[in-house]
Parts: C-alpha cells; structure tokens; sequence
C-alpha cells in the first residue's frame, strides 16, 4: 500500500489535538467527506454461450490507501446478476486479513436471456476515507444465434518448465489456447502473493514468467467459460552454512560442534566443527604449568629438580646451576672437589685493524695455566686451522700477527695434553678488520674512492607463483655511481651472483617462495638491498616444494626420535628429567598425534640454543664464529645429552631512496 507521509501526519497530529484538518482545495466544512483512497474494479470480458452452458464470471481488483501505521482497512467486493446480489468476498486488516485481489464465480446453469454481470470493489480507511470509496464495472453474457457455432476458448495446455522451483527462483508458464471468435485470457491467483508477467493477454499460446517465489502459488488460466488451474510449489530455502568459531575456554565453541579434544601436558586442543557446508576451525587453549623449583643433586652438574645450567669448575670445586621451571626458584650448587687438582687456564687476545693496502695487522696475546700434568701445553689459533703460536705455560702480551681471511675472525686456543687427550682449557676470539675508509676486496683492505653509491629497484614488491611451480620473476633495474670495480647483484645463499653490470634495466631475477631479498655489490661494498615477497597463486597452496592444488588432510604420527614427526608439525615440546615430549600436528586439517615421548639416558642434558647469538638455553656455548651474514655457535649437552647447532642471521638495514 501507498503512504502519503506528510498528509498522514498532519491528519494524526490533527487527532490527537483536535484541530480541524483539510488537504489542500479542500474547505473545512467539506474536510469529513474527504477520502484519500483510490479502488479499481474489472470484470470480464464479455460472452457469447449457448443456453445452459455453464460459464466462469472472472474479477480484479485494485487498491490505493494511504492508512497510517495501526489504522484499519476494511475491503469488500460485491458480485450482482441483473442487479441481483450473488455474493461478497470481504477482509479486515484488524483480523489480519489480505485485501480480495481477484476471484471466479462459476454460473452453473448458465443463463437462458442476456444477462448482465456487475462487480463493486470498495474500501473504508478509518483515518483516510472514513465514509469509504468504491468503483463498479460490468460485463454482459448473450446468447448464440440458433443454429450457429458461436465463438468459445479451451484450454488446451496450461504446464510449468519447473513445477518445484528452488527457494527464490522462478519458472515460466505456458499455455496453448483452441479458439474460435476474439478472447482475452487472464491469469489469477487461487493461492499466492505474486502474479505472473504478463497475467492476460489475447493471444493463442505463449508464456508468462512467476519471478522469483518464496512461497507456493496456485494460478488459475481463464478464457471464456474454461478455466484451468495450475500449482506451483517451492521448496524450502537452504540452510545457511555456519563456520566453526572456538569459544577461549576449552573444548567448547562460540559456533560449531566441538570434536578431537585432547588434553595435552601444555594446552587443551579441539576443533569446532561447522555445519552445512561450513568451515571447522582447530582450536587451543593454553595450560597454567605448576612451579617447579630448582634442587641441587650431591653430584656436580646433575639436578634432582630443574635444568643444570651455567656449568664452572675450579681448583677446588665444580659449580652449576639448577633452573626452576613455570615460575619456580634457581638454586646455586657446588661440590668441592677434595684433594683433587685439574688443570685450568686462562687466556686473552686483542683485536686490531688492518692499515688500507695491507692483509694483516698485530694481535697481542696474554695466557697463564695452573695444576698442569706432564703433558705439553700449546697456544694454537685458526685462520688458518691450527696455526702454532707457542708451547709457553704462559706468556704476557706476545705478538701474533692474524689476517683478515673470510671472515676477519681468528680464534686462539690454549691447550693442554692430559693422558694423551688435547684438553682445552681456554679460548678467545678477535677480529681484524679493515680501517676506516676502507674495505677488504679479497686480498687487502682497499680505500673506498668518495662518492660511490647505487640504487636496486623492483618493478613489483611481489609476485605469484603458478599451479606447480616453485618460483615467480619480478624485473629488476640498477644502477652505480662513481664505481670502482664491476658491480654484482647477488642473494643468499652465500651471495649467489645472478646479474653483473654497472647497471640494469627490468632485467627479469627470479624469486623463490615467499621472500628474497637481492644485494647490489660494488668491489664487495653493499651499495643497495631490496627485498621482495612470492606467494602461491589462489587456489593453490605451498607443499614446501611447489604451489600445488587442494591437499587431503594427514594426521600427525610420532617419530622414534624426540621432536620428530612422520609425518606432521613437531610442537608442544618439552625438555623433562627423564625424556622428552611433544606432539605431531597434522598437515592440511589432519589429526594431531597422542602426546609422544622419548626416555633420556640417566643425567643426560641436551644443548638448546639461545635466540642471542653465542648464547644458550642449555648447554655449554662452543665454536663461535662471525660469518658473512650470521653468527654461528654450537650449544654442547652433557651426560650423553645432544649438541645443538645455532645460528642468528645479521639484521641487515634496508636503504629506501627518496
């Protein structure tokens, strides 16, 4: 229905307060007899039928009110027969009843005179049109001249292409018509909300369309005294699809069935599965460990409770530590040693630089030893390997010249030979580096000539990789200023040479999966980085090989050997006393494993590494080098524990051109 929204609330406000309201061209005296709403009536159309024959009598009709909301609407229609009444079809918006939009009277018997047949379509509006309004239309039935076929229409076919369309789809209707004279045919709704387009029409066959239906229609086809009647039934909408959503307290789901749960020794795990179609989501939620203080064992290095840490000895005593756990005490041990002697040592070196033009430069080197055996004692350094130095017990500031080498780092080592074993008692590492102004070209410290600089621009940031391939191609443009030798673009690892030239134009570099980050080298000076990113192409994913298709899901198995997995993600690990746990997730949606677990060797202490270079979680700190591009240590277990190798890459800064 139509709302006229300024009038409606000016004739409400008008109610409420007792003013007298008239629209405009409207008087004041008239303004009761004033109606706002409009109706329309049709019937038809005329027939020609024989004496007797029983004919349909087919209305419509029409209205336009401008009720406001909470207003009451009351709807008739009356059908006469020569003025006779036949019968009335009535609704009332109070009880909650739609307006009578259209209907068929069947005239059995049919009519043995001309006969006329009038329809009165009407509607009171309590605010709008309280007096009501009302239209009229008629149609007239004759009779056939005696001897000759008049003019009639039947239904041959009245079908639907889908006689059960989907939830909010449509379908056609079609119709085929035998007819003799004119006829105008009309489609009208026995059930429904919807009529079809076009719903009448004067042609012999054809089609009409429902649009989309919501709800079952029955429609009824009719031409002159046929009719026919047609359903069509609409299925119920589908359900909407409802992803998985974890709820933050375990095993249960802000959306979605929970399944899989499994209560780990660090956190809770589950899955919240959806419904209709919808995704499952894998949840976790992560366990309060109870504290753990540390307690020394009576033997040195070993813990009754706790991580033995920070491992020291002297003449007279071993020292460690026992680190608590999950918030828990460290405890400081000792055992001392009795009468018992080792050997010990000390030992220091200085660093320097390296004068431009030159490959070396002068170390100055300070050691001393106590409780020695009757083995020989040496100070070695590397840079090369096992470069002699002495075989003094001690020596004050001794000078040892050193190199630059690969990484301008050398190592001095003090040993002493105990029952035929070289045992090291002491080490220092330092560096020669190449003086201010200069830097080392392979052989010497060259000057770096003022004003040399370079610049290493991509076409794109990023890039996708096709459906099973494992590398994308960004171009790539360069340039150096002022350079002292042929420049080289390179990337790790190990400063793989991929173009050479002073300069460069969209030369085309490939990128491997996910980052890769391209260096501009000039006489071994870094003048540019650039880094760029590549990921699989949609609908494709990375299987740490190649961008492939959808995977199946695969459940996580333990391996034989801790914080291994065969197949899956090792995770949730953990360093106990007497073995180690974790646990193996799956790989694409799969299963997570039971907890696995591996038994240690009584007293074994497996090294872990720090995230700070040279450091360590457990174990003791061993071979540290400087290299090119990361620090690399080893972090050494004891009692039959495992070695660990480490490593922390340099943060190299990134140089934006403006």
């Amino acid at each position: 229905m139509k709302l006229k929204y300024l009038q409606l609330s000016v004739l409400l406000a008008a109610l409420l307060l007792g003013w007298s309201y008239a629209p405009e061209n409207v008087s004041a005296q008239e303004s009761l007899g004033y109606c706002d709403s409009i109706v329309e009536a049709s019937i038809g159309p005329d027939l020609v039928v024989e004496p007797g024959e029983t004919f349909p009598v087919s209305w419509g009709a029409d209205y336009s009110t401008y009720e406001p909301t909470g207003g009451r609407n009351f709807y008739q229609v009356d059908l006469y027969r020569d003025g006779q009444f036949l019968r009335s079809w009535k609704a009332d918006t109070d009880n909650g009843e739609q307006p009578p939009e259209g209907g068929t009277y069947v005239v059995e018997g049919g009519v043995t005179q001309e006969t006329e047949f009038s329809v009165t379509v009407s509607v009171i509006s309590d605010v709008s049109c309280p007096d009501g309004t009302s239209e009229s239309a008629s149609m007239t039935v004759s009779l056939s001249e005696p001897g000759t076929t008049p003019p009639y229409c039947l239904i041959s076919s009245f079908t639907a292409d889908n006689s059960n369309p989907a939830y909010n789809t449509g379908t056609t209707l079609r119709y085929s018509l035998d007819m003799i004279g004119s006829f105008t045919w009309n489609i009208s709704l026995l059930n429904g909300t919807t009529l079809p387009s076009p719903y009448s029409g004067t042609s012999s066959s054809g089609t009409s369309s429902t649009g989309n239906l919501t709800q079952s229609h029955t429609y009824r086809l009719t031409c002159g005294t046929d009719f026919s009647d047609l359903t069509v039934s609409v299925a119920s909408p589908a359900p909407s699809a409802v992803d998985g959503v974890c709820s933050s307290t375990h095993y249960n789901c802000t959306a979605g069935t929970s399944a899989n749960n499994v209560d780990g020794s660090t956190s809770w795990t589950w899955n919240c599965n959806g419904s209709n179609g919808g995704t499952n989501a894998s949840c976790s939620e992560s366990k309060t460990p109870s504290a753990v203080n540390g307690v020394c064992s009576a033997t040195h290095y070993d813990c009754s409770s706790g991580s033995s840490v920070n491992h020291g000895a002297d003449s007279t005593q071993w020292t460690w530590n026992c680190n608590g756990s999950n918030g828990g005490a460290n405890a400081s041990c000792s055992e001392d040693k009795g009468f018992e002697t080792s050997p010990s040592g000390a030992l220091s070196a200085t660093s320097c630089e390296i004068a431009a033009g030159s490959s070396t430069c002068n170390s100055f080197v300070t050691w001393g030893t106590q409780n020695l055996t009757s083995g020989t004692t040496e100070v070695t350094r590397n840079n090369p390997a096992n470069t002699h130095v002495s075989f003094a017990t001690s020596g004050n500031n001794a000078l040892n010249t050193i190199r630059y080498g690969v990484t301008g780092i050398s190592t001095f080592f003090l040993y002493h030979n105990i029952d035929g074993t070289p045992i090291i008692l002491a080490q220092d590492s330092v560096t020669a580096s190449c003086s201010a102004g200069s830097i080392w070209d392979g052989s010497i410290c060259k000057a770096i000539p003022e004003g040399m600089s370079g610049t290493l621009t991509p076409a794109s940031p990023s890039c996708d990789i096709a459906l099973s391939k494992s590398s994308c191609i960004i171009n790539f443009s360069w340039n150096t200023i002022n350079p002292v030798d042929t420049s080289k673009v390179t990337r790790n690892p190990a400063n793989t040479i991929v173009a050479t030239g002073n300069s460069g134009t969209n030369v085309p570099f490939t990128v491997k999966y996910d980052i890769e980050t391209f260096f501009l080298y000039n006489n071994t000076v870094n003048l540019a980085t650039s880094t760029v990113t590549s990921s699989c192409v949609s609908g494709t994913e990375w299987n740490g090989v190649r961008c492939i298709a959808g995977v199946s899901a695969i459940d996580g198995v333990c391996s034989a050997t801790h914080y291994n997995c065969l197949p899956g993600i090792s995770v949730d690990k953990v360093n106990g006393l007497n073995s180690w746990t974790w646990y193996c997730n799956g790989l694409n949606g799969g299963n997570r494993s039971p907890q696995c677990s591996e038994s240690k060797n009584p007293g074994a202490i497996d090294g872990v590494c720090s995230v700070t270079h040279y450091n360590c979680s457990e174990g003791i700190s061993n071979n540290n080098i400087s290299g090119l591009n990361s620090w690399t240590w080893t972090c050494d277990g004891s009692g039959g524990g495992t070695n660990a190798a480490c490593f922390e890459k340099y943060r190299i800064p990134t140089f934006i051109e403006d």
